[in-house]
């Protein structure tokens, strides 16, 4: 009875934090499952920049990003309100395309792009939520300014 009583209780630990973890994920930047071609209209259509993930699934800084800094409810607000999010793995024919077009040379690579197709800006490497913001604003700031 006592073992019964173990599983149960590390069930309900293990199911908690599952629930956490989605919950985290909902508060994040919200990725939308569309090619480049589609995530352009979507942009000039909603009036914003496409913010694009580039990565593999091997990478590990990749993995930090999405698990401490992509599922932040602050960037989550911030990249939600002025871009068209969407991700590319590197290793894959349409993130191979983005990666000669857009001259990826690491992973991850963030790219800024508006909806005409040109290149704003990008961010390269792990970085902390509060500053990711930070340089995606000025990043779009610097756009707007010309």
């Amino acid at each position: 009875m006592k073992v019964f009583h173990y599983a149960l209780i590390l069930f309900l630990a293990v199911a908690a934090c599952r629930v956490s973890a989605q919950e985290r994920s909902k508060e994040g930047v919200a990725f939308r499952d569309l090619t480049l071609e589609e995530a352009l209209v979507q942009a000039a259509q909603e009036k914003k920049f496409v913010f694009a993930d580039i990565y593999a699934v091997w990478c590990g800084p990749c993995k930090y990003m999405d698990r401490h800094v992509l599922s932040d409810k602050e960037v989550g607000n911030y990249v939600n309100e002025h871009f068209v999010a969407v991700k590319f793995d590197g290793d894959k024919p349409d993130g191979e395309a983005m990666c000669r077009q857009y001259r990826v040379k690491a992973y991850p690579t963030y790219l800024v792009i508006d909806s005409e197709g040109d290149l704003v800006g990008r961010l390269v490497g792990v970085n902390t939520a509060s500053n990711f913001v930070k340089q995606l604003g000025k990043l779009i700031e610097n756009r707007r300014k010309k």
